[in-house]
């Protein structure tokens, strides 16, 4: 049975592009669609028809752009040698964390493609399910979510495309995959189409085997 949850997910990938048609200051920020009823926020595991329209509310929200994704720190301290230094060190730092965050997701995206019996993973649904499942504190909160997403499909590690919709064919669904060529995701999951297996060969004293069916034939 479908779930308010799931509302939620198809409203925002079919409100996406039709709200920076009629709003294109609204293009380039990620779109997150809240259900309420009497003022509180619906449960995404809540049934889809439970939901009454008398009472009930439909809330857009708009997340960071690209364009506005920093690591830098705050920029007072780029006053003087010594607060330079610091500035660097922090944004290091900074970096370093956005790096651990992107192999969180590289990891996670890689199982949700595993996923048999599915063409392709939906970014929203990998955002607003998959993520919070997995026990990353920076997936906690949809801010968070976004921005290392973000993060990742600008650093090319993850791509993005439309794939046609099963539910909505009039609205294409953005899809996203691992950027299996990237260096990052390389070093994490190693060279594309390296074989997994751990098998090695045991050696076995006496003939080959060859020789021993060769007698048989005999």
């Amino acid at each position: 049975m479908a779930s308010i949850g799931d509302s939620e997910t198809e409203l925002e990938q079919a409100l996406s592009d039709i709200l920076s048609k009629f709003l294109p200051q609204s293009a380039g920020y990620s779109l997150e669609i809240e259900i309420y009823e009497n003022d509180r926020k619906k449960r995404r595991d809540a049934s889809r028809n439970s939901w009454r329209p008398a009472v009930g509310e439909i809330r857009i929200k708009f997340g960071v752009p690209t364009s506005k994704l920093r690591f830098d720190t705050d920029p007072k301290l780029n006053e003087g040698t010594s607060a330079r230094s610091t500035s660097e060190g922090a944004a290091l730092d900074t970096l370093g964390t956005r790096l651990e965050q992107i192999a969180d997701l590289i990891k996670s995206l890689e199982k949700a493609e595993q996923r048999p019996g599915f063409d392709f993973v939906a970014l929203r649904w990998f955002r607003d399910q998959v993520l919070p499942a997995e026990d990353f504190d920076w997936a906690e909160m949809p801010s968070g979510r976004d921005e290392v997403l973000r993060a990742a499909i600008k650093d090319g590690a993850v791509l993005t495309s439309k794939v046609p919709n099963p539910k909505t064919p009039l609205f294409p669904v953005t899809g996203i995959r691992l950027n299996r060529q990237h260096p990052q995701v390389i070093g994490i999951l190693g060279e594309p189409g390296a074989s997994a297996s751990h098998f090695q060969p045991v050696s076995i004293r006496g003939e080959a085997l060859s020789e021993t069916v060769l007698h048989e034939r005999r």
